[in-house]
């Protein structure tokens, strides 16, 4: 049966995906691992940045879903189509549980949307490095080789609403570089 709230609602399928097996794994324990970039960034880049409030934490919330959105795409496609490909591949329990499809088709409809307000040179080098990374992480078929490109896709990750928020100010891109990596 699918899993319709899964299937349908942004970042609710990370929640799902962070369900590892044979591991304790409560409920704060895995919005933790979820959010635990946001708890870190969302006070320090508001300090950084020269932001109203509400302005500040509407952009926040919104690049926020678009992030987890684009991941989430990323996961469901490695899951579904490119685990074919994989050297030892590992399906996922989350995968059997949702309609991929449906999906992939809602959390591209989310960026898309959320992308006519967002939109900005900044933002679009943000999405683009975040593809890039997830791109490439996909498409590697040898476990060593994806343990090389986990990382960068991670770091993009990370710089994902800094980048896009930043204006590219290369000091401040910088700044949070050194933040994620000293504190995530």
């Amino acid at each position: 049966m699918t899993d319709l709230i899964a299937t349908i609602l942004p970042i609710y399928l990370s929640y799902k995906r962070e369900i590892i097996p044979d591991m304790p794994s409560s409920a704060l324990n895995r919005l933790r691992r979820i959010f635990r970039e946001s708890f870190i960034l969302f006070p320090a880049l508001f300090f950084m940045l020269d932001m109203d409030f509400l302005r500040y934490a509407m952009s926040f919330i919104m690049l926020f879903v678009v992030l987890n959105s684009i991941y989430e795409v990323g996961y469901v496609y490695n899951d579904w189509v490119r685990i074919k490909y994989d050297e030892k591949p590992r399906i996922r329990q989350y995968i059997k549980d949702i309609n991929p499809r449906l999906s992939i088709i809602l959390r591209l409809t989310y960026t898309f949307l959320l992308s006519l307000y967002l939109f900005s040179p900044e933002y679009i080098y943000a999405v683009l490095l975040l593809l890039l990374a997830i791109v490439n992480h996909n498409h590697r078929t040898k476990k060593i080789q994806k343990a090389v490109t986990l990382p960068l896709m991670r770091v993009a990750k990370y710089m994902f609403i800094p980048i896009a928020m930043s204006g590219l100010n290369i000091e401040f891109i910088g700044a949070c570089l050194f933040f994620c990596f000293r504190f995530l």
